[in-house]
């Protein structure tokens, strides 16, 4: 795989590239500059991959408050705008337990839907998904999310 690109990093929140896949833990709220720096990464990948699929894991920590207000605004039109690209595999991740949680799995699925739209409950779920579209084994990209979290 090639280097790792980090296009966003806080210490509960973190948006990295590495090849064909993009990878976001986020345990913390949501902002818009962190949305504009996933933007400018997922339009720079955009234009840097021609003729492959790629995809994207999005890994929500049970903790991460959900957006609100003009951030999930922003978010929603982010979201649109990128899936539209038909070379793009997209899984949200909502992880933990509880209604709060399914609630939010739920709601996501009845927004984000299409054969290249997925939402999982675990990061092994998300990754044997995404994995067949994007070349990469279900394992590398399970380690790679959880080089990610534990990474300082």
């Amino acid at each position: 795989m090639s280097d790792l690109q980090v296009m966003w990093k806080t210490p509960r929140h973190v948006f990295v590239r590495r090849g064909n896949l993009v990878v976001q833990v986020r345990g913390e709220p949501l902002t818009l500059d962190a949305l504009r720096a996933h933007e400018n990464g997922l339009r720079l990948m955009r234009a840097q991959i021609r003729g492959t699929a790629f995809g994207a894991l999005l890994v929500i920590e049970a903790d991460a408050p959900a957006p609100s207000g003009e951030v999930a605004k922003k978010q929603r039109e982010l979201v649109g705008s990128f899936t539209e690209d038909e070379r793009i595999h997209v899984c949200i991740v909502f992880e933990g337990a509880g209604t709060a949680v399914a609630l939010k799995r739920t709601l996501a699925r009845a927004l984000f839907r299409g054969p290249r739209r997925r939402i999982a409950g675990s990061v092994r779920e998300g990754a044997r998904w995404l994995s067949p579209s994007i070349g990469m084994s279900a394992d590398e990209i399970i380690d790679f999310v959880e080089s990610q979290r534990s990474s300082p």
